[in-house]
C-alpha cells in the first residue's frame, strides 16, 4: 500500500477539520512520501526527512503529523517531538496599528482581530447576529479555500462598547463576502503592510491583542479565556510579547522608591 492511501484511509476515518487534513496532506507531499510504499518507510527515513525543514516548528508539526497516521506502524510512536519555538513579534504600538490597520478598506474586520484576539477566518465569519449583548459569540470560521466550518475554539468573547457599535451597525459591504477565503484577506494584509511600511497580519493583530491584555491585567487567566486557549502556557509562552524594556519598566516602577 502506497503512503498516499494509507493517509487517506486514515484521514476518512477521524472526525478531522478541513484545514487539519489539509494540513496532513502538506505534510505527506513536502516530505516526498506520497508515491512511498508503507513498508519500505522506516522511522529512521522519517527522522532524515524531517531534520531537512529548516524552520523548528514546522519540523514539529510533520513530526505530529507522521506519528498520528502511522502511529501503528513500528518504531513510530517513538517519533520525536520537540516544544514549540515562540516566535517574537516586534509589535508597533497601538496608535501607529491602528492607523495602519485603518488604511484597509476591511479595516473593522482586522479590527475584531486586533481589538477581540480573533483568528482571520473566525473574524471573516462573524456577523451582527453573533453579538449578545458585549459577548461576541464564536462558533464557526472561514478557511483558506472559503469553507464555512465550526470555529477552532467556540466561546464567546467579550467586545469593548465601541466596537460592539461597529458590529452591529455593519452593512452587507462592510462584511467578507461568504465564500471568499480568509486566505486572501491574509494576502490583502501583505499589501497593506507594504503600503504602509508598518507590518500587518491577521496572526501579529491576535498577538498584540494577548500582550496589551497581559499587561493590562494581573489575573493571566483572564486573557487565556479572551484567547480561547485550552492552556495557560500557550497564552504568556506563545502570545504575550514580553521586552526588556518591560522588565525595566516593571523593576523601576516596583522599586521606584
Amino acid at each position: 500500500m502506497k503512503l498516499s492511501e494509507h493517509l487517506e484511509n486514515y484521514l476518512s476515518s477521524k472526525p478531522l477539520r478541513l484545514s487539519t487534513k489539509d494540513t496532513y496532506r502538506r505534510t505527506f507531499r513536502v516530505l516526498g512520501l506520497m508515491d512511498l510504499e508503507i513498508q519500505d518507510f522506516s522511522i529512521d527515513d522519517a527522522f532524515a526527512r524531517i531534520q531537512k525543514i529548516p524552520n523548528h516548528n514546522t519540523r514539529r508539526t510533520h513530526s505530529i503529523v507522521l506519528r498520528a497516521v502511522l502511529n501503528e506502524q513500528p518504531g513510530f510512536k517513538l517519533l520525536p517531538i520537540t516544544n514549540t519555538l515562540p516566535k517574537h513579534w516586534i509589535l508597533p504600538d497601538e496608535e501607529t496599528l491602528r492607523w495602519a490597520v485603518e488604511q484597509s478598506r476591511w479595516w473593522k474586520i482586522l479590527y475584531l482581530c486586533m481589538y477581540a484576539g480573533l483568528r482571520v477566518g473566525e473574524a471573516c465569519a462573524i456577523r451582527p447576529s453573533d453579538l449578545k449583548g458585549n459577548r461576541l459569540i464564536i462558533q464557526r470560521q472561514i478557511s483558506q479555500k472559503g469553507v464555512m466550518q465550526p470555529a477552532k475554539t467556540v466561546g464567546s468573547v467579550v467586545v469593548p462598547d465601541w466596537l460592539g457599535e461597529f458590529i452591529k451597525n455593519m452593512d452587507d459591504k462592510e462584511w467578507w463576502p461568504e465564500g471568499k477565503p480568509s486566505l486572501r484577506l491574509t494576502n490583502h494584509c501583505f499589501k497593506l503592510s507594504k503600503k504602509t511600511g508598518v507590518k500587518v497580519t491577521p496572526h501579529l493583530l491576535r498577538h498584540w491583542y494577548a500582550t496589551h491584555l497581559v499587561k493590562s491585567t494581573s489575573n493571566p487567566e483572564l486573557v487565556r479565556r479572551q484567547l480561547r486557549h485550552a492552556r495557560l502556557d500557550t497564552t504568556l509562552q506563545v502570545y504575550a510579547q514580553i521586552t526588556s524594556t518591560d522588565l525595566d519598566d516593571l523593576v523601576n516602577q516596583a522599586f521606584k522608591a
